[in-house]
C-alpha cells in the first residue's frame, strides 16, 4: 500500500507493508513496516522560506496464539522520527 495526502500546505506520503503467516492452525505471526514523509509550511514558515520536513518510520511484530476459546497476543512496536 502507498498513501498520499496533499492539502492545506501539508504533503504526507509513504509506503506500508503488512504481512501475516499462520502456523499449526493455532498460531499466527503478523508484521508491518510503515513509513511516511511529512513536508509542510505554516504561513510564518512560508514567508520566511523555512520549510518543515520530517520522516517517520514504524514497525510492528506480533504473535497470536489460540488456546481453547482464548487468544493470547504479544505485540512489539517501534516508532522513529528523523
Amino acid at each position: 500500500m502507498y498513501h498520499v495526502y496533499d492539502g492545506g500546505g501539508v504533503q504526507i506520503d509513504g509506503p506500508s507493508l503488512p504481512g501475516a503467516q499462520g502456523f499449526l492452525e493455532k498460531v499466527s505471526v503478523v508484521g508491518n513496516f510503515y513509513m511516511d514523509m511529512v513536508s509542510s509550511a505554516s504561513i510564518d514558515v512560508v514567508t520566511t522560506a523555512s520549510p518543515y520536513k520530517e520522516e517517520r518510520t514504524q514497525w510492528s511484530l506480533g504473535v497470536d496464539a489460540l488456546r481453547g476459546k482464548t487468544t493470547y497476543s504479544l505485540q512489539l512496536h517501534q516508532q522513529l522520527r528523523e
